[in-house]
């Protein structure tokens, strides 16, 4: 299936239910966003890092990253040529829970971030779309989030030149994630009615704005 037939095609049955595009956060994340129940098989607990991935040009070894904007990731000439026109940044709701991610491991990472951006696009009055998040880690559970992704069955490639895990999870509506570490950066895609191939370019997008911005 087409990306654009993927997602326009499931405009019909969706419903309101995204989170937003917002500006880099400094608290803990908000509660609440409405997300698929994970089902995916991931570890528990992060097993003893092993190696984690080199610095890459996202380090912060020169302070903290500056985070791009949601409009630098995604704007709506890069969702109209990807996906489809109908597709629209959605505001005005909080951004992604950690609690919507599958397993404590990535929750924990996530919850554990204070500088991240977290974006939302789809359908207006749907249940399909996609969150874009870049998140800062530390080196520590960086390289316990790797250890763990790498003990799960997720799918790893790799995204413009950095380490990817993914998959597409089968349930009522289905769901994909994908996970990218870039030096202390990591790119999260997760989308309801939405699959693990659409979010390559999703991620290159994210990590292109991500190193422009700390270049």
């Amino acid at each position: 299936m087409g990306r654009r037939t993927a997602v326009a095609g499931a405009a019909a049955i969706m419903m309101l239910g995204l989170a937003a595009c917002s500006a880099p956060t400094t608290t803990t994340a908000p509660t609440g966003t409405p997300t698929p129940t994970p089902t995916a098989t991931v570890v528990t607990t992060a097993p003893t890092p092993s190696e984690s991935p080199d610095p890459g040009a996202s380090s912060s070894a020169s302070g903290p990253l500056t985070m791009p904007t949601c409009d630098q990731i995604m704007d709506a000439a890069a969702t109209a040529e990807l996906f489809d026109s109908a597709i629209v940044p959605i505001t005005g709701i909080d951004g992604l829970d950690p609690q919507g991610l599958p397993g404590p491991v990535a929750q924990a990472a996530l919850a554990s971030a204070s500088n991240r951006v977290s974006c939302m696009w789809g359908i207006p009055n749907s249940d399909g779309g996609f969150h874009g998040v870049v998140a800062e880690l530390d080196p520590t559970t960086r390289a316990g989030l790797v250890a763990a992704l790498d003990a799960s069955d997720y799918e790893r490639s790799t995204v413009a030149g950095a380490p990817t895990w993914g998959t597409d999870v089968d349930d009522v509506m289905g769901y994909s994630v994908s996970y990218t570490i870039d030096g202390d950066a990591w790119v999260i895609v997760l989308g309801t009615l939405f699959f693990h191939d659409h979010s390559a370019p999703v991620t290159e997008r994210a990590l292109a704005a991500l190193r422009a911005a700390n270049a």
